[in-house]
């Protein structure tokens, strides 16, 4: 057995060069290509210290701007964040004051002998805040599920 036979067991599956259709069945020839891929996975903004180190090598003021890019990003992000519950916050208080609103007309309406009124006001504002709250715990729900599976 050669070392090239020997070399074609260890490998399975790789590729002698100049193997082909001129060769003779079971004589190895050339020398063996092994192809391998290395997939690294990150988060994040900021790239690990040795691709810093790499694009400090290319210009020497690029890690520098890369973590400037970072933290720009991150005071974007918690600008962004910061409006979302904002928003958030105000459309909870318009909520709240639209559900007074109608209660205070549902006993309006009690009050002035309009029970039809009363009782459609009434029972379709608290059937619409009931619905809102259930469905936001669901969501809520679901969407730590997501978050836990994906840590």
């Amino acid at each position: 057995m050669s070392a090239d036979a020997a070399t074609r067991d260890v490998i399975p599956g790789a590729i002698l060069q100049g193997e082909g259709q001129n060769a003779a069945p079971g004589a190895a020839q050339g020398r063996v290509v092994v192809h391998s891929t290395l997939i690294i996975r990150r988060e994040g903004s900021i790239p690990d210290p040795h691709a810093l180190a790499q694009f400090g090598s290319i210009d020497p003021s690029f890690p520098r701007e890369i973590l400037e890019m970072a933290k720009r990003e991150q005071a974007s992000r918690h600008a962004a964040e910061s409006r979302r519950l904002s928003l958030e916050e105000k459309g909870q208080l318009f909520a709240f004051i639209l559900a007074l609103f109608a209660i205070s007309m549902s006993i309006l309406a009690a009050y002035l002998k309009e029970p039809w009124v009363a009782g459609i006001l009434g029972g379709s504002t608290v059937l619409g805040l009931v619905t809102v709250f259930i469905t936001g715990r669901i969501l809520e729900r679901q969407k730590q599920d997501e978050d836990d599976k994906t840590s």
